[in-house]
């Protein structure tokens, strides 16, 4: 595991849009506490997958 995720305990991502609705730049940095970009900046695309973590193994959920 990197080191920028061992200094969380618990991280967390939802969708910077509502349900069904296109992605809006404005929204998305309303709604964030924290931004973690990188080059390619923000954008709309596919649903993400969603993994929970261990120690030893990743486990997908969505």
């Amino acid at each position: 595991m990197g080191i920028f995720l061992k200094r969380f305990k618990t991280l967390y991502s939802t969708s910077a849009n509502l349900t069904q609705c296109a992605y809006d730049k404005e929204i998305a940095f309303n709604l964030a506490d924290v931004i973690v970009s990188d080059e390619r900046g923000l954008f709309e695309s596919t649903s993400s997958k969603i993994f929970k973590l261990y120690k030893n193994k990743k486990v997908r959920i969505r």
